[in-house]
């Protein structure tokens, strides 16, 4: 699993939150909600082939990878996806943060 600008892109706008705020959720002692561990797995998979003003929650193929992500976290578990999509987020905030915290 991985993250592009791109991919995180679609993940704020699904969820209606900055990347600043997922982070934030996922450092909570919960952790992150079930809503955005599903968005976040999608979003890792989303390849944006369409124009990128087009919202995540108008794209069929988004909506596909939401319920795929739905069925990985029911076959995997939410404790280990969750770990893995901290892994990548963390990844990335590593690459693209200089002071490794989102804004």
């Amino acid at each position: 699993m991985n993250f592009t600008a791109a991919k995180l892109i679609a993940a704020e706008r699904y969820l209606g939150k900055s990347i600043g705020e997922i982070i934030e959720e996922a450092k909570a002692e919960n952790g992150m909600s079930m809503h955005t561990l599903r968005a976040l797995m999608a979003a890792s998979n989303y390849y944006v082939s369409v124009p990128m003003d087009l919202p995540p929650t108008e794209s069929h193929v988004f909506h596909v990878l939401l319920g795929q992500a739905g069925e990985a976290i029911d076959k995997r578990g939410a404790a280990a996806c969750g770990e893995e999509v901290g892994k990548a987020l963390g990844a990335f905030v590593r690459k693209h943060f200089a002071s490794g915290e989102a804004a």
